[in-house]
């Protein structure tokens, strides 16, 4: 009994897994896929973009001398009129001379019209001196003739002459008093104050160094120098740019270069992930060569674009990675190169999906790029594409059903 119990229950056990295996292989197998539609055929490459300035300026040395501060660091904000480089001038002898002596010659025309004009000028006291004289000669000269006229020969004509003789040199002393302390005469001193005080400018402008100053609002890309160098006139010290006008620099092989347009979008990422577009503004017609690598010539030119507005603290010199992207095919049907399988027989081909199995078909193949692949021939819009067929492990023929 318990014999028949055992066969009786493996019957039905060994019914139940048939049955649970048939219900399985039953089952349509899950793919990834695809409906082909027509679109073009990229090809994308990347290469290292470089952010620059749009405006930049070189700063020169004025002058000879001994750079004696460096008030900036590189990336460090300016202001228009800042000193970013300090000089101290070389020296020169004969025009310290020429200053010195000129600032003696100042001293002495300050010192002579302060002497004339002063509060305790001579001019105004020797203009007094000579009125009083002048008016004391006078008196006296027509006293004398009044007394000669009522009384004649009282005087003789020797001493009328001695009298007129004092009036005269009393009136030719006034008039060089006045002349002296004349609008006229202040006026010359003060002029010749003002030109030596010119002169004494021109020569300290000469002497003393003047530092290399920002001609505008921007930043400090690069220093050429360093604290205590000799540097030469007209020496390069410094670079500049303005804040906010950068563009991307890129070099790209010619043969891709050649189906750029301005207008054009690249795709650009930043050492931190940052994602942005930039626009290509100009693509250069000079071609440079140039080696790879590993030692193999390559022709390229240079492509610039206008990346927008960058977020803050990318300057001057921040890498960014550019993928362009060219039009290899227009409006064909491309598939995954994963998704195309060899024929035992020769050639190539992609399962589709067909009333819910996997079909096999022949396809014939173009060109290639960014890992697709152009179906030329056996294939229509709308098919349904089986992307991966090897990792799913498709067999022709079997049930199927997109994930």
């Amino acid at each position: 009994m318990k014999r028949i119990v055992k066969i009786i229950l493996g019957a039905v056990l060994a019914a139940a897994c048939g049955a649970a295996y048939i219900w399985y292989a039953a089952q349509p197998l899950a793919v990834s896929a695809e409906p082909l539609s027509s679109g073009d055929l990229l090809e994308k490459y990347t290469v290292q973009g470089t952010v620059t300035p749009g405006t930049s300026l070189v700063l020169n040395a004025g002058e000879n001398g001994v750079v004696t501060g460096l008030p900036f660091l590189p990336g460090m904000a300016v202001k228009i009129g800042d000193a970013v480089v300090e000089i101290a001038g070389d020296a020169n002898t004969e025009i310290d001379l020429r200053l010195a002596q000129t600032r003696q010659g100042l001293s002495a025309a300050r010192q002579e019209y302060n002497a004339r004009y002063g509060t305790q000028g001579t001019a105004r006291i020797r203009q007094e001196l000579a009125q009083s004289e002048y008016d004391a000669a006078k008196w006296d000269f027509e006293a004398a003739t009044a007394l000669n006229e009522a009384i004649p020969g009282t005087l003789t004509e020797t001493e009328m002459n001695l009298y007129q003789q004092r009036l005269t040199a009393a009136e030719q002393n006034l008039i060089l008093a006045r002349t002296e302390n004349s609008e006229e005469m202040r006026s010359f001193f003060r002029d010749q104050i003002a030109s030596w005080e010119e002169q004494v400018s021109a020569l300290e402008k000469t002497v003393e160094s003047e530092p290399v100053v920002a001609p505008f609002n921007g930043i400090l890309w690069e220093l050429y120098t360093e604290a205590g160098a000799y540097v030469v006139k007209y020496q390069p010290l410094a670079k500049l740019y303005r804040e906010g006008e950068m563009k991307l620099e890129a070099s790209v092989l010619t043969e891709d270069a050649m189906g750029m347009l301005p207008g054009d979008i690249a795709q650009c990422e930043l050492a931190d992930g940052t994602a942005f577009t930039a626009t290509i503004t100009y693509v250069s017609p000079v071609v440079s060569r140039s080696y790879s690598a590993i030692g193999i010539e390559e022709y390229r030119s240079g492509i610039e674009l206008d990346p927008g507005l960058l977020p803050p603290g990318v300057g001057a010199g921040h890498q960014a990675d550019t993928t362009f992207m060219n039009v290899i095919a227009e409006n064909v049907l491309t598939a995954p190169v994963s998704a195309v399988v060899p024929l035992p027989d020769g050639g190539n081909g992609v399962y589709l999906i067909i009333s819910g199995k996997a079909v096999l078909t022949q396809v014939s193949t173009g060109r290639k790029s960014g890992g697709r692949v152009e179906l030329t021939q056996g294939v229509s819009e709308h098919d349904v594409l089986i992307l991966n067929p090897f990792d799913a492990g498709v067999k022709n023929g079997i049930h199927v059903a997109p994930k």
